[in-house]
């Protein structure tokens, strides 16, 4: 059964809202910012770095930073745009250093160096439990971390309006505990081994949720980052979850990006209650996810979990409001062809199989970057690693 006390109050949040001021929109959550479009402006950018035409990539990065700070893009806009630097390569490493040394006082270049480094320590950590995972791993995760929070640090003071970097430093917090100085606007930073302990609702990391609402009232990257720390296997609760649909955490925010908060930590709910075999729970969630956001990542979500229990109708049904959404979708299709192969549908399941893997390879890699999870990616070929050596295009492959 659903939760309609929930759902009433994201209602009287979003009404509220909207009587207030205009309603604007979030792109990513209407459903008109598409992986492909994000995944084309990303290798524009990577190709210029790849490239090391560094003075073209400062003024393409330059660029989007003006029209952020002018109005005319979104904080969920720019922050996909620096998603091309969020890359786990060793490869990619000396062309960041390189243009960082080129363009010292460079927010772009400070702050794209910082995700590549934050992207390189959570590689190094990997994605076991801390049980499993080795003293050398939280050594190299914990030196990572470090010098992407460093960097951050010094971004905060390269641009009159540094959301991405608050963003990053919110969603590394995973891992960091934050400590105000005496100093104004100043933080000190600790290493946290393991999950973090009696944080919840992390009051560390409130101080900087302030100063990203001074910076844009109305943000969602810097909230749904937030949203995500909170998260059980994080160190936080379901319960502190549910809080953040409350007005409070909602205020200044219209419409639509109201929905885009409350997607993320009904994602998030759900994907805890899938970890914790809750799955008809799990899947009551994401259900409630999808009627946020015009996404396909709810129901494909659910499409896995009714097929993991073998409900492979039901899987089916899922897959198809996926593919509604998300007709090129190649997570979709996957999550079809799985589904009717379940249902006995073989040849349908295999050409659509065949369809949703005739990639090449530049847009295979393009994908990768996006959709797969990093312990299922071959990570010496995924996300433009390495060349062919013949036409320079990057090479990727699902392991």
């Amino acid at each position: 059964m659903r939760n309609n006390s929930i759902v009433f109050k994201i209602g009287l949040a979003i009404f509220i809202a909207c009587v207030s001021r205009v309603c604007v929109a979030s792109p990513r959550c209407e459903g008109k910012l598409p992986w492909a479009e994000i995944i084309g402006q990303q290798e524009e950018t990577l190709t210029l770095l790849r490239s090391k035409r560094f003075e073209d990539l400062e003024r393409r990065m330059s660029g989007f930073l003006a029209s952020y700070s002018d109005g005319k893009l979104t904080d969920e806009e720019l922050f996909f745009e620096f998603g091309a630097f969020d890359r786990w390569s060793p490869a990619l490493t000396p062309l960041f250093e390189e243009w960082l040394r080129r363009f010292p006082r460079s927010f772009s270049a400070t702050h794209g160096t910082a995700l590549h480094e934050s992207s390189m320590a959570w590689l190094a950590r990997g994605d076991k439990a801390s049980s499993q995972t080795s003293d050398e791993q939280f050594k190299q995760f914990e030196t990572g971390l470090k010098r992407s929070r460093d960097l951050d640090a010094a971004a905060l003071k390269l641009h009159d309006k540094p959301i991405l970097a608050l963003q990053l430093l919110v969603s590394n917090s995973k891992a960091l505990k934050f400590e105000q100085s005496g100093a104004k606007g100043r933080f000190d930073w600790t290493y946290l081994k393991g999950r973090p302990t009696n944080t919840d609702p992390r009051p560390d990391v409130v101080p900087l949720l302030d100063v990203s609402y001074k910076i844009q009232s109305d943000n969602i990257i810097v909230r749904q980052s937030y949203v995500s720390i909170l998260a059980p296997r994080w160190g936080g609760s379901l319960s502190a979850l549910k809080n953040l649909l409350k007005p409070s955490f909602l205020k200044n925010l219209p419409k639509d990006r109201i929905k885009a908060v409350s997607f993320t930590v009904f994602s998030e709910i759900a994907t805890q209650k899938w970890i914790d075999g809750n799955l008809d729970e799990a899947v009551n969630f994401y259900e409630q996810a999808g009627e946020m956001c015009r996404l396909d990542d709810p129901f494909i979500a659910i499409s896995n979990i009714r097929r993991g229990q073998q409900k492979y109708k039901e899987a089916l049904s899922a897959a198809d409001r996926a593919i509604e959404i998300s007709p090129s979708g190649p997570a979709a299709m996957r999550a079809q062809a799985y589904a009717l192969n379940g249902v006995g549908r073989h040849e349908e399941a295999v050409t659509l199989r065949r369809a949703s893997s005739y990639l090449s390879p530049q847009s295979c890699s393009q994908w990768l970057m996006i959709r797969c999870t990093r312990s299922r990616c071959d990570d010496r070929l995924a996300l433009g690693i390495e060349r062919d050596g013949r036409d320079g295009r990057p090479v990727a492959r699902a392991a």
